[in-house]
């Protein structure tokens, strides 16, 4: 039995090399799990477990509407640097107790094709934050939680040792071009 990946794109749908079905169910099972892996890292601001899950030369590409031109982290260090400095971006004297970022991000519509041991993927997320200033947000809950931002990730993967982990992760903010973001980080 074989199955066929797709891939969504503005001009509809463009078939991936075959696969058989046991292999991509096993694949898509680790890969979505290496997600999950990612986002926990993230929100938790991990940098040692987010670094990790990265090949060695491995990259977080950020795009958006307030960036002019892409930036690149790239290597574990670079990447533990991302995380550090995602942790000074979040870090706000209400929520001195608590051991991770006030924001949590939850993905949807992974898209993803397989090719050997390479693999790419197109997934939307969003952020929700918790305990918003009381400035910023007057809802009779004292600790509110609110929709904080969106974005589709950009995903390469590439299986090493057995182990499949991120080659190049790129966050695109809504709005952006997204055949862009990857190629120009690349020039």
């Amino acid at each position: 039995i074989a199955t066929m990946a797709a891939v969504v794109t503005p001009q509809g749908f463009a078939a991936a090399p075959q696969v058989a079905a046991e292999h991509y169910a096993d694949t898509r099972a680790h890969i979505e799990n290496l997600i999950s892996q990612y986002l926990w890292a993230f929100d938790t601001q991990d940098d040692d477990a987010f670094a990790r899950l990265f090949a060695k030369d491995g990259e977080v590409v950020m795009t958006g509407a307030a960036i002019e031109k892409p930036i690149v982290f790239h290597g574990h260090e670079q990447l533990r640097a991302f995380i550090d400095m995602m942790r000074k971006r979040t870090q706000m004297p209400e929520h001195a107790e608590l051991q991770f970022s006030p924001n949590i991000h939850h993905t949807a519509n992974l898209v993803l094709t397989v090719d050997g041991n390479k693999a790419s993927s197109k997934l939307y997320w969003f952020t929700v934050r918790r305990g918003a200033n009381v400035d910023q947000i007057t809802l009779p809950n004292p600790n509110p939680s609110f929709f904080a931002s969106l974005g589709r990730y950009e995903q390469e993967y590439v299986k090493q040792n057995g182990q499949w982990m991120f080659k190049r992760v790129t966050i695109a903010e809504m709005g952006n071009a997204p055949a862009a973001s990857a190629d120009s980080a690349k020039r």
